[in-house]
């Protein structure tokens, strides 16, 4: 369970955002400039910044948000690329760069990409720089959990560096590896887990996930701006009815624990 002052961080000081407006979708293209298009240049020729920056993918994807309350910036972005049914593209980004054997009938699943968070944060009054960093890639990571909790997923797929595999178990997120490491934007590994194990395995941050899904779902309505918008995906498709309103004080953080 989270300490109150990761609580606080995580709800009071910075914002989770399910990204449904331009504004949103701008902010997205500017960090996955800031952060992640500064670092693959080291390892290949981008010849086209805006679409590295926005691509097909992006539009059948849950993308997440973090913003700094008091200055209103954005400084953290994750994307959960999904297929189902419906979605003109059937092939995960990561297949295009791996071996991976993957049943094309088991649907939904997602890929978890596009994971950047901005380098200079603001400074936080108690803790160091590195705390705030490793819980706000918490915080991204909760935006895959919620999708995992409201979306019936077969299987959560990610290719990632194996220093953001080894930061995730800290954060009990057990991704299993299934593939040898590849030259994606640097050495890369492809991983994967099954939704049920996310979700059991992460359940100390269940009152994290399920306040940020009162949020998207009954206060800020964001869950159907999001539908409204999306041609591949309806409300009968989500498992929302689970997640009924709770009153804000039934949100408890761990006083005595200190992460």
């Amino acid at each position: 369970m989270l300490d109150s002052t990761a609580f606080d961080l995580l709800t009071k000081e910075y914002r989770l955002i399910l990204a449904t407006e331009p504004e949103e979708f701008d902010a997205v293209k500017s960090l996955r400039k800031e952060v992640l298009l500064s670092k693959y240049r080291n390892f290949a020729t981008i010849e086209d910044e805006e679409q590295f920056a926005w691509d097909k993918s992006d539009e059948q994807s849950f993308i997440f948000l973090i913003q700094h309350q008091q200055t209103q910036r954005y400084v953290g972005t994750i994307r959960v690329f999904y297929i189902n049914c419906k979605t003109p593209i059937q092939t995960l980004p990561m297949e295009h760069y791996t071996h991976i054997q993957r049943d094309p009938s088991l649907l939904p699943v997602c890929e978890i990409s596009r994971f950047a968070l901005s380098r200079g944060l603001p400074l936080h009054s108690k803790r160091s720089a590195l705390w705030v960093r490793t819980h706000l890639s918490l915080l991204l990571m909760i935006g895959t959990r919620i999708t995992a909790q409201i979306y019936p997923l077969k299987m959560i797929y990610a290719i990632m560096e194996q220093t953001l595999a080894r930061l995730l178990r800290r954060q009990h997120a057990y991704f299993e590896q299934i593939g040898e490491s590849v030259n994606y934007y640097g050495e890369c590994t492809p991983f994967a887990i099954e939704p049920e194990k996310l979700l059991k395995d992460t359940q100390a941050t269940e009152v994290l996930s399920r306040y940020y899904l009162q949020k998207f779902i009954y206060e800020t309505n964001t869950i159907n701006r999001y539908l409204s918008s999306s041609p591949y995906l309806s409300v009968a498709q989500l498992q929302l009815n689970r997640y009924m309103p709770q009153q804000r004080d039934n949100y408890q953080c761990d006083h005595s624990v200190d992460q």
